[in-house]
This record gives C-alpha cells, structure tokens and sequence, in this order.
C-alpha cells in the first residue's frame, strides 16, 4: 500500500495519480488505470486498495488497456456503464416524464415509473440533481408560466391552466415567490418594476440573478454574460434595470458557491443540470430575506447544513458575480460590442485575485458563554394552616364548626440578581443551554389566628402566629430555545429544573383569660434553613445586538413544606390545663424577570470570510 509521500511524488510527476488517490469520480470515463501487478485495469473512482505508483500506468480508453494485456476491474466494472451513470438515466427519463406532463405526477407515480420505491428513488434523485422530485417539477412548471406570460397577447388566466395549475387559488399563493411581481406586471414587461441583477460564473457557464422587490425574477444561464444581460432587458424591457448593491452582489456570490457541486448531476444532459442547478439557486435565496446581510454560515444554517461552511466558502473564493454585474452595468445592460463580450466571457477566476474584499458580513449565532442580570417580581403563593391538636380548643373564634384554618398569601416582593450560561445551537431552529443563577429576594410572609378555648373551669383566648421569610435562591436549569429561520435574533424557549434557597420561619402562642389578662407567651423559637425544590418556565430572548440579549421570562419555584408543633396552656378560674398546636406551611414563588445578557463567544469558531 502506497503512503502519502509516495502519493504527493507520483502525483508531481503525473497529475492523474491525484485523481486516482482521491478517488474522483468526476474523472470516470475521462481516462483509466492499470496495475501491474494484478493486471486489471480500473476507473479513477474504483475503491480498490491503492496500488504503489510505480506499478500503475494510465491509458485514455478501456481498449487501450485491454490492447495493453489488461483485463477489467470486477469490482468497478470499467466497461460497462457506471452506476452512477445508469442512475443519472434513470434520472433523466423521469424529468422528460415530468416536462411532458401537464399535471405535476405525484413521488409515488415517478417511483413506479422508475421502477423504485418511493423512499429510494427521493434519495437517488436529490442525490444526483440536488433538488427532490417534487421541486423539480414544481421549477418546470413555473418555467411554463414565465413563457407563457411572455407570449404576445397572452393571458394571465390563460398562463396560469396551460401551465399545469389546476385552480387560480393554488398559482396566487405562490406566485410572488414564483414571478418576482405579480403576473399581470410580469405579463406588461415588469412595468414600472425596479430590478437589480448581478452576473457571474459557476461550472455550468455565466448565471444572471435578478430580483425586484417582491423577491427573485429571473434566474438566467448562458455561455455569454452580456447576451444574459440583453435577455434580461428583452423579458422586462418595461423595467428599470441596474445592477446590484455590494450587498446584493455579494449574496448572490455566496449563494451560488454554496449551491455549486460540480460533481452533482456529471451524468445528466446539460439542459436538466442547468435546470436543477437554477432551482438549488431559486431555494436559496427565497430563504434570505432581502436586504439581508448574511454570511456563509446563515446559508447553510437556513437551508439546513451547517457543516458545509467551509466548502461553500472554498466554492466562493473565486466567484466573480460583483466584478461582472458592475462591468456590464457601467457600459450599458444592451450596448456591447463583441470584444468586450469576449473579455467577460474570459475573465473567470481570474478576475476573483483582484476584487475589493467584501467586509465580513456579521454572523449571529446564540453559540457560547454568557452572563446577565436579571430584576423582577416576587409573588409568592404561600399557604398556611393551623390545626389544634388536643380536645380543649374545640370551638374557632368565627363560629364555625369544624378545626383548621387555611391562609394564602400573595404579596409583590422584588427579585433580583445574576445568571451565567453556555448556549449551543446545533440546528438552525433550535438553541439548547444550561443557566445557573443567584438571586435575591424580599418574601415575607405572616398569619395570625385567634381562638376561643373552654374547659370545665372556665375559658380563654388563644392567639397564634407563624411568620416565614426568604432572602435568597438559585437555580441550575436546562433550557430548549426555538428561533425563526427568517428571524434568528428571537428564541422563544422553555426552562426547567433544580431550585435551593434559604428559608427562615417561626411560631408562638399567646393565651389569655376571659378577662384579657396574658397569661402565657409561648415561643415555638426561629429555624433558618437551606430547602431544595424544582423550578419550571419559559420566555423570551431577543438579540438586540451580536452579542446583547435581553429577555423576559417567568419561573416557577415550589420549596418543601413544612410542620411545626407548638404547646399551649389555657387557663380558667381555679383551673388550668395544656394543649398542642399544628402549623403546616407551604412555600412557592412566581416570578416575572426582565434581564439582559452579554455572550462571550468563547470557543466558538469566527466566520469564514472570503474574497470575491
């Protein structure tokens, strides 16, 4: 088996040993490999272990080769189609089907026609376009639309049924998005429509974006970047057309590295690479709000792969899309002459080495460390009740029948104090973090209860109390956050988990005779104490700032109960006698807190910032 330094030797001398230890596919068919050897012969993909490069000879053709004494690989198969070929053929019959057909066919109908199942062949279609079966019709159908409103004297009813809609209701919900503009205006040429558009290169040739201010309108591709730019002006020659800010230049560039695949479709007809290749485009940037400045990491989190940010900035680096768009608008979007055509056609990435760096557009992400503040409000749910526990204090001072006296208590009391965090988002829509905090607190609560007490000698008065008070808590909660795709900045989120504090309480009985008179104070006496509970809430987070957030949010805490057993003496003439009594309380708070935090971003990878 050959290593690395064998490898980076055998590829400076003959660049075709790079293909083969890469094992690129994208150069099947273009050339093939021997070993010595074994005496097979195999296709620059075939995942055949590696051969030393001294025993390894390349010929243009399977029959060269095999002229040379070697026989097929029965592993990669070198004579005989490839699979991927014979995919894409599949692949390409089922998109002449869906061009043909006046309704759109459903996944099911294309899978059977395929001869798959409909799970498989959804896989196998978006692995060889990029786009699913389903998106490729619905481009094709819309493709229908736009030629058909440009046709002279057509009618946008007319437009809409020979397309393949088969009720207005359907094309109006999708038509903005669809045409840019409302049809009747794309029918009129754009009238009285502002357009701007940006031109450059992807693998497929020169690509025109164009965008009015309802969204994209034209997405055009082609050999000649100024025959694009006349074409644009002959579909909306009722426009004004001008080319694209910085800002709109650079997102177009960005886009259209990020969807670039080079690879994707190798096997289609150029007609249908062309077709999904604007589609994939079209997805992109109908998921970018426009005048939005985004960066390689936005786009692959809002089309959800936010592992190919390095790729597409790669992909970018030598994109010329602002270079191209501000050369044609400078001389005229029709005013051309052939020279000046050719130069553009030529410049390519060449171009790319000379470009102003565009700035790096900001990055948000709720990713990384954070600390705040928070300040609120305090209203606890406190309740208490006292229970006698004896036969003497058998009748309550308001008459009632039965023992036991329950007391809520609901006061507003201030909160306040600190939190630190650590966010992680690993989809786009979803933010999950873990927060402790410390906060103080002003809860005081108090209950006092008066009864009559009797026994054979006489009777008295029995006055209890019971006071408790919280100073401080903390919590350590998970949290699960949900953002918009259109608006990341704002996360609603749900908050849960384990709740302490420190909890004060006390109790006494005051007994009197008949006649008023104190005849025993009995203190219970204070305990202070360090309780654990749980806490459960929610909120809302926004973003105000790339790395200032603020927030409101409520909490509930619910603290253990707790009991206390107090003696009491009741008192009579020429009499006396002793009794018990219960005190059961229960804490929880609910707060509403407003805070604001600060994110750190430590350990967090910066964006990638490329030059156009």
């Amino acid at each position: 088996m050959c290593n690395k330094a064998d490898i980076m030797e055998a590829a400076g001398q003959d660049p075709r040993w790079r293909v083969v230890a890469l094992r690129d596919r994208t150069f099947d068919g273009q050339f093939y490999y021997a070993v010595k050897t074994t005496g097979v012969y195999c296709r620059p993909s075939c995942a055949a272990r590696k051969a030393k490069p001294e025993n390894v000879s390349f010929y243009a053709s399977c029959e060269d080769a095999e002229r040379a004494g070697f026989r097929p690989c029965k592993r990669c198969k070198p004579n005989e189609p490839s699979l991927a070929a014979r995919h894409a053929a599949k692949v390409a019959e089922i998109c002449r089907g869906i061009e043909t057909a006046i309704q759109i066919p459903s996944l099911n109908e294309m899978a059977s026609r395929a001869g798959m199942s409909a799970y498989h062949f959804h896989r196998l279609f978006k692995a060889v376009t990029g786009v699913t079966p389903t998106a490729y019709a619905i481009a094709h159908r819309a493709k229908r639309v736009r030629d058909a409103l440009a046709e002279p004297g057509a009618t946008v009813t007319g437009a809409i049924y020979d397309a393949g809609f088969n009720s207005s209701g359907r094309f109006y919900e999708t038509s903005d998005a669809m045409l840019g503009m409302t049809p009747a205006t794309y029918r009129d040429g754009g009238k009285d429509t502002r357009i701007c558009f940006a031109i450059g290169e992807c693998s497929l040739g020169s690509i025109l974006v164009a965008r009015s201010e309802k969204g994209i309108c034209a997405i055009l591709m082609g050999d000649d970047p100024d025959k694009l730019a006349r074409d644009l002006q002959d579909r909306f020659p009722h426009a004004t057309l001008r080319a694209g800010d910085d800002g709109f230049e650079a997102l177009v560039a960005k886009v259209v590295g990020f969807v670039e695949a080079p690879a994707l479709g190798l096997d289609l007809p150029l007609d249908l690479r062309g077709t999904a290749f604007q589609q994939r485009v079209w997805q992109a940037l109908r998921e970018i709000p426009a005048g939005s400045t985004v960066s390689y990491a936005d786009i692959a989190r809002r089309i959800g792969a936010p592992k190919s940010v390095r790729a597409v900035a790669n992909a970018c680096a030598a994109n010329t899309i602002a270079r191209q768009s501000r050369a044609i608008a400078s001389c005229g979007p029709v005013a051309r002459s052939p020279a000046s055509a050719s130069a553009m056609a030529l410049a390519g990435a060449a171009l790319a080495a000379d470009l102003t760096p565009a700035p790096p557009p900001p990055v948000f992400s709720w990713d990384g460390f954070y600390a705040g503040v928070t300040v609120g409000a305090d209203i606890p749910s406190d309740s208490f009740a006292t229970i006698p526990g004896g036969s003497l204090l058998s009748i309550p001072s308001d008459g009632s029948t039965a023992w036991g006296r329950g007391t809520t208590v609901s006061n507003v009391n201030f909160v306040g104090g600190g939190q630190i965090g650590y966010n992680w988002q690993p989809l786009p829509w979803m933010v999950l973090g873990l927060e402790t905090d410390i906060q103080g607190t002003t809860v005081k609560d108090n209950i006092n209860d008066v009864f009559f007490a009797t026994d054979a000698s006489g009777s008295g008065t029995v006055a209890d109390n019971f006071s408790g008070h919280r100073s401080w808590f903390g919590t350590v909660r998970g949290r699960i956050g949900f953002t918009l795709l259109s608006y990341p900045q704002l996360m609603i989120y749900a908050t849960g988990g384990f709740a302490y504090g420190e909890s004060s309480r006390s109790a006494s009985t005051t007994t009197f005779n008949t006649a008023g008179t104190l005849v025993e104070f009995f203190p219970f006496g204070s305990i202070s104490r360090t309780d654990t509970g749980y806490t459960v809430g929610g909120g809302v987070e926004w973003a105000f700032m790339p790395n200032w957030s603020v927030k409101a949010e409520y909490l509930f805490v619910k603290l253990p109960s707790d009991s206390a057993v107090v003696p009491t003496a009741v008192f009579g003439p020429g009499a006396f006698a002793t009794d018990i009594m219960f005190f059961h309380h229960s804490a929880q708070d609910n707060m509403a807190r407003l805070g604001v935090n600060y994110r750190f971003n430590w350990w967090v990878p910066g964006p990638i910032v490329a030059k156009y």
